[in-house]
Formats: structure tokens, C-alpha cells, sequence
């Protein structure tokens, strides 16, 4: 199977943006609060950080926690899907990595197409 690098933006813009929405939306508040404060607790927040921390406790999570990571997951598939055309139009030099492509979208945000802003917009709650 031939991995083409729109692959690695997406599979890079899908990690970063669950990484920033967990990391501003679940990290201090939530269904996710107690594992953070259990597992996570000297985890910096931010570049994912906190979710990875949680991912490398899932068997140890709570059910609410683990329900809303799952919610997380859909909601990130389908803001990456919705984005994906965007992402290797305005950021196709951006190696994927560390919320980069993520940041690339927000610089190039009044050049974004609609359906992408409407995705993240309903991602978040807007």
C-alpha cells in the first residue's frame, strides 16, 4: 500500500486536532476530570500531551471518561474529513506534527472553506 503524504497530513491534522480539543475541552473539566487528576496530573497540557497520557491508561479509565474520548474520536474523524481538502491546499509544506497543521489552518482561517468551519464549529459546542 503506497502511504501518500495528503495520508500523513490528514492522519496529522486528525491527531492535532484531538489533541487541542481534549486538551482546552476535557482536561480541566468534564467526564475526564478525575483520570486527569489521577493519571495526568504532572502532565503539562497542550501538543497532546494530556491525551496521550490518557491513552496510555485506557484500560484503567473510567466509563464516562472512556464514553467521551470515544465522542472525542467521531467528532475529530469527522472535522478531519470535512477539512481535509483545506489542509493540503493551504498547508501542504507543513510537516504533520505537534498540532502543526492544526496551526496552519488557524493562521489561514478566513480562507477556509465553509464546511470545514462549520465542522470545527460543531466540534466545539458552536
Amino acid at each position: 500500500m503506497v502511504v501518500t503524504t495528503w495520508h500523513w497530513i490528514r492522519c496529522g491534522l486528525v491527531v492535532a486536532l484531538a489533541a487541542a480539543f481534549f486538551d482546552t475541552a476535557g482536561a480541566q473539566q468534564g467526564p475526564c476530570e478525575r483520570d486527569v487528576q489521577k493519571f495526568c496530573s504532572r502532565v503539562p497540557p497542550g501538543e497532546g500531551r494530556v491525551a496521550e497520557c490518557l491513552a496510555a491508561h485506557q484500560q484503567e479509565l473510567s466509563p464516562g471518561c472512556v464514553g467521551f474520548l470515544a465522542e472525542v474520536k467521531q467528532e475529530v474523524k469527522q472535522v478531519g474529513a470535512a477539512c481535509q481538502s483545506d489542509a493540503e491546499r493551504l498547508c501542504w509544506g507543513i510537516p504533520p506534527g505537534k498540532g502543526a497543521i492544526a496551526s496552519c489552518l488557524k493562521s489561514h482561517e478566513l480562507e477556509v472553506s465553509p464546511q470545514c468551519k462549520i465542522a470545527v464549529a460543531k466540534a466545539r459546542g458552536g
